[in-house]
C-alpha cells in the first residue's frame, strides 16, 4: 500500500507542476483522450459520466485557450470532424504526449 500512496503523491506533484489547481476531472478527461484519441465531447460525457459543461471547461483548460485572454495548458488539440463540422475531436499535442510519458513514469 505504501508504494501506491507514493505513486499517488508523484502524480499529485506532477499535476501541480503543470497547473497549481489541476482539477481531478481535467486529469480524467486527459487520460480518456490519451487512451482514446479522437473522442468528441459527447464521447467523453458518455465514458466519464461528467456533465457536458464540465467536459467543455476541461477541454478548454487542456487545450490552447481557456478564454480569449488566458492560455490553456496546450496538452490537447481539438479538430473538426471530417464528416460533421459541428463535432470537434480531441487529440494529444506533442506536449500532451510528453506529459503522458511523465504520468506513466510517475506511476512506476
Amino acid at each position: 500500500m505504501r508504494k501506491e500512496l507514493e505513486r499517488g503523491l508523484n502524480i499529485a506533484s506532477l499535476l501541480r507542476k503543470y497547473h497549481p489547481d489541476f482539477p481531478p476531472n481535467g486529469f480524467a478527461v486527459f487520460l480518456q483522450i490519451a487512451s482514446n484519441e479522437g473522442l468528441s465531447s459527447t464521447g467523453l460525457v458518455e465514458r466519464l459520466g461528467i456533465p457536458k459543461a464540465t467536459i467543455s471547461r476541461n477541454l478548454r483548460m487542456l487545450g490552447d485557450r481557456v478564454s480569449p485572454h488566458k492560455d490553456g495548458l496546450g496538452l490537447i488539440k481539438l479538430e473538426h470532424d471530417e464528416n460533421d463540422y459541428r463535432v470537434r475531436r480531441a487529440y494529444l499535442t506533442d506536449k500532451g504526449k510528453r506529459f503522458l510519458e511523465r504520468v506513466l513514469q510517475a506511476l512506476q
